[in-house]
């Protein structure tokens, strides 16, 4: 993989010219920004947006899956949310709580 990414990767998913990325949290540690986006050279494109504001106050809420539907990321939180994500600038589309 690439040696930018600050952790081990838990998935990856090859789309188009692109591969997404979601890395292991570690242990103890709040890392809320765990999916990326690099190039076929290994380079960055983007990280996803900070979500500064979640709902219900939570500030440990990484991602703990990913996947691609209609040409729009869905990443999903230890927080009870998915998050639909754009795949050209890691911004937040929108956001649903699951439960």
């Amino acid at each position: 993989m690439s040696n930018i990414l600050p952790f081990p990767v838990k998935k990856e998913i090859l789309f188009r010219d692109k591969k997404i990325v979601l890395l292991q949290k570690p242990p103890k540690a709040i890392y809320n920004r765990n999916v990326f986006c690099l190039n076929k050279q290994g380079e960055l494109i983007w990280q996803i947006e900070e979500i500064l504001n979640m709902p219900g106050g939570n500030k440990n809420c990484p991602y703990v899956n990913i996947e691609i539907k209609d040409n729009v990321l869905i990443a999903w939180n230890w927080c009870s949310f998915y998050l639909l994500i754009d795949l050209d600038s890691g911004n937040v589309l929108g956001m649903e709580e699951t439960r």
